[in-house]
């Protein structure tokens, strides 16, 4: 009787076993895989230039501030300040646009769509 168990016993294992090592062999399914995202890259160009003149935003008619610059070409180049550009002097303490005056140097970074996103007055 102990014989017939355990025989019971050794082919379940056996079979148990071809049944997992079949469910191995066979390729599973891959999950699906996600569409990836990319981001959209911000192209921006860099300007160093002397600022020629500067016109304040204004609410009420709905423009936005405007530099005008002059690089060492001279080369005149009218650019729109975003709202939430940087604006840093030479010491790289925040100011605001209007503490910039006509003839500073500046290095001026804008996008592709003539949107000022940062200012840094140079020496």
């Amino acid at each position: 009787m102990k014989r017939v168990i355990a025989i019971v016993f050794v082919l379940s294992l056996a079979i148990s076993g071809i049944t997992f090592a079949a469910e191995t062999m066979t390729p599973a399914a891959a999950p699906a895989a996600k569409p990836m995202v990319t981001a959209k890259p911000i192209l921006s160009n860099t300007l160093i230039a002397k600022v020629e003149s500067i016109m304040p935003a204004d609410p009420v008619k709905g423009t936005k501030a405007e530099i005008m610059l002059v690089d060492s070409m001279g080369k005149k180049t009218t650019l729109a300040v975003k709202p939430t550009a940087t604006i840093y002097d030479a010491k790289w303490a925040p100011i605001t646009l209007d503490k910039i005056a006509s003839g500073t140097s500046v290095k001026v970074r804008y996008t592709a769509g003539n949107e000022v996103t940062s200012i840094n007055v140079i020496k």
